[in-house]
């Protein structure tokens, strides 16, 4: 098994800095605001496939698979 590594810094503390850099310097965020519905269209899915018992819609899963 691999374990993953994440940073200690506050996730939404990272996300509002690349925000305000991208302003800054002008240039496109790492995730913008299509990136940031199609994960919360995922986390919807993984949601009702676990209240349901049913696999994720494959729209979802698609998008994940784009974004990754």
């Amino acid at each position: 098994m691999h374990q993953l590594e994440f940073s200690p810094e506050e996730p939404l503390h990272t996300e509002w800095r690349e925000f305000l850099d991208s302003i800054e310097t002008r240039q496109a965020p790492l995730a913008d605001g299509m990136a940031g519905y199609e994960a919360v269209r995922v986390i919807q899915a993984a949601i009702e496939s676990a209240r349901t018992g049913r696999p994720a819609a494959s729209r979802a899963v698609t998008a994940l698979a784009i974004a990754v």
